[in-house]
């Protein structure tokens, strides 16, 4: 019994190690790579560009809600109104990267954190459950509680390599609509790298969303 109670607390230390990790990179993009591109584009002018692909149906509106640079729904890319006219790599590349999100390609990575926090929160309510009860079944929720910390893993490694193929086609429109040279690509290859972490942030997501729901 004790055993498994260890895995499952070395388990939720892990993922929430990963959490702090990702989200603290994350933290720091915007500062690591404000760099302005050569061509000095701004985001509305990328757009602009980005959206004559006659494979671009999104929509497009501006909001000051939000704090990244952009963020998508299916087929809807909602723009930071204070950050459109920046144009510094973080900001152009990170709007390219969500425009690409808003495909019907990346359904599943746009749910994909929601499902990760559900499952996250599934997880540890299964546990107290374990450790309140004291009947014969407290063994096998144990049991039950380590599963869904596995399937919460296999879940982050379906992200993980997702978000790679998107990061993989944003590099691709990014070198084009931003006309990078190569110090630019190269800045702009760790930006992508650091991104990818971001499937690990969904702990937090949790205590997000309960504060701004408390809010």
């Amino acid at each position: 019994m004790n055993v498994l109670i260890l895995i499952f607390i070395i388990l939720l230390s892990l993922q929430i190690v990963l959490a702090l990790f990702a989200w603290g990179l994350r933290r720091e993009l915007e500062k690591k790579y404000s760099f302005a591109t050569g061509e000095g584009k701004e985001p509305a002018e990328v757009i602009e560009e980005y959206y004559k692909d006659g494979n671009t149906k999104f929509r497009i509106i501006a909001s000051d809600e939000i704090v990244e640079p952009a963020f998508a729904e299916s087929d809807l890319l909602i723009i930071n109104k204070n950050k459109i006219y920046k144009k510094d790599l973080y900001t152009n590349f990170y709007i390219i990267f969500q425009a690409e999100l808003t495909k019907s390609d990346y359904k599943i990575l746009r749910i994909l954190g929601n499902f990760q926090s559900f499952v996250f929160i599934l997880e540890i309510a299964v546990f107290v459950l374990a450790n309140t009860i004291t009947t014969n079944f407290k063994e096998i929720i144990l049991y039950v509680a380590i599963a869904i910390q596995i399937f919460s893993f296999i879940l982050t490694l379906i992200g993980f390599i997702q978000i790679d193929g998107l990061l993989d086609d944003t590099m691709t429109i990014s070198k084009s609509l931003l006309k990078l040279d190569d110090v630019e690509e190269a800045r702009a290859l760790g930006l992508k790298s650091d991104l990818r972490y971001s499937v690990f942030e969904y702990p937090f997501e949790v205590v997000w969303r309960i504060v701004q729901f408390l809010r």
